[in-house]
């Protein structure tokens, strides 16, 4: 049942309270075992304590009231980095990334150019991100403006936030997946006048990467960018060795990877770079003095075999770092498998990431990064009312740890660690519940 207008949630809920990289993991969460969230017209208008929110002169007897035992709720998960493209390469086997996307990446995106079949992919995209707790996408799509299109309309209907935008990609790609500079322009500027801002989406002016595209590509994409105050910039940057040695063999008069995109002016606090593997010491100074985001993705970052990229260095020189999955190069459209892979990269690295470290680069951390903090990504009266419920039952094991749990942090520890798509009992998006026990309102 779904009620709209004021409704609340009741159970355990942990929010963020600050960075906890800044000011400790302890001091960072706060936490009721009892709390009650009030939300209406999808924002969230009361949180505290159950017994002080029921006190107050805010929930009156036709407020419905969903109560979650034996879970915990928490703001919905932001990937920072995804692709909707790339279902149909989940789980491909035996390549690293230049030969992984020539044998099956750009073979499947060649597909989506078909409305039907892409409007398929979009849909079956954005349900498993329902299913494992993401209610905030930022996706590549592909060139096709048609999917593009779809992933936006899909997005709308159930009023979910979502960042994404067609990829420009124009040179060692196949043919059918190449378009003009001209036509990818004008397609775009279409889809922006018609999607940033409407409702909860924005847009991203997408370049897949220097490594496909040629400099007056790279033209297009700088001024479409420049003509559009409040659009994101989103592109991988040095994900592999040998895609690094490929882009500075194409671009010779740059002096590095990076400065490919910030000699067309595509490097300042709006641009997303996922990855960043084998960045130097000069691009790393480069992209915290802009104020850009770097998106982890361990996750793929390990099945490709690209590296293991070293985040507690990048956290203590300031730089901006969100979590994320990559998927389809992470088999997984999920945020606490990326947090498990997260953890054991840092641990390769000798760094022991904590659980509030982790789950902060996945929900308030990333949305503050793009400079949507004061809208979502944490539960706080006027944010959008984005949750996500963990069922503390989902699996045996988990049903057994968590009940030897001593604190709320030891919790979220095996909830990333051994959590899946079974770990989500509810999901509410903009106030509206439309995941419950594996139940989907989307499909």
């Amino acid at each position: 049942m779904i009620h709209q207008g004021k409704n609340a949630i009741r159970g355990t809920y942990v929010r963020f309270v600050g960075d906890p990289f800044e000011i400790g993991p302890d001091n960072a969460l706060d936490y009721c075992t009892d709390g009650i969230i009030v939300v209406e017209n999808g924002i969230i208008t009361a949180i505290g304590p159950a017994s002080e929110v029921l006190a107050q002169d805010i929930i009156n007897e036709e407020t419905y009231i969903e109560t979650y035992r034996d879970a915990v709720i928490l703001p919905g998960f932001i990937d920072s980095h995804t692709h909707a493209a790339q279902i149909d390469v989940a789980a491909a086997y035996g390549e690293q990334l230049l030969d992984w996307l020539n044998k099956y990446t750009f073979p499947a995106e060649m597909k989506l150019s078909n409305y039907g079949y892409g409007n398929e992919i979009a849909r079956l995209f954005l349900t498993e991100c329902i299913k494992n707790g993401i209610t905030f996408p930022v996706a590549f799509s592909t060139s096709y403006p048609n999917f593009t299109d779809a992933l936006f309309n899909l997005a709308d209907e159930i009023n979910m936030r979502i960042i994404t935008g067609s990829v420009f990609m124009n040179r060692n790609i196949p043919d059918k997946l190449a378009r003009s500079c001209k036509i990818n322009y004008d397609d775009s500027k279409e889809l922006i006048n018609k999607w940033h801002d409407k409702g909860r989406a924005k847009y991203s002016v997408i370049d897949r990467f220097a490594v496909t595209s040629t400099p007056e590509e790279l033209e297009v994409v700088s001024a479409l960018y420049k003509e559009h105050p409040g659009v994101y910039f989103h592109t991988h940057l040095s994900e592999n060795k040998a895609e690094v040695e490929f882009a500075n063999m194409l671009f010779p008069e740059r002096a590095g990877y990076l400065d490919i995109y910030d000699y067309y002016n595509l490097v300042d606090e709006r641009s997303i770079f996922a990855h960043c593997v084998h960045l130097t010491d000069a691009e790393i100074s480069r992209l915290s003095e802009a104020g850009s985001i770097v998106s982890h993705s361990p996750a793929s970052n390990m099945f490709l075999g690209s590296g293991l990229m070293d985040l507690k260095k990048y956290i203590d020189i300031g730089l901006k770092v969100n979590l994320a999955s990559d998927f389809g190069a992470a088999n997984k459209v999920a945020m606490l498998p990326s947090m498990d892979a997260a953890y054991k990269a840092a641990q390769l690295n000798n760094y022991s990431l904590h659980p509030a470290c982790a789950y902060y680069m996945a929900t308030a951390g990333a949305a503050k990064n793009l400079g949507l903090g004061d809208c979502v990504g944490n539960l706080q009266v006027g944010l959008e009312a984005d949750f996500v419920i963990l069922d503390n039952l989902a699996t045996t094991t988990i049903a057994w740890r968590t009940k030897q749990c001593n604190s709320i942090a030891e919790m979220l520890f095996i909830h990333m660690m051994l959590g899946d798509d079974r770990s989500t009992r509810a999901v509410y998006i903009n106030g509206k519940r439309i995941f419950v026990d594996q139940s989907l309102q989307l499909v």
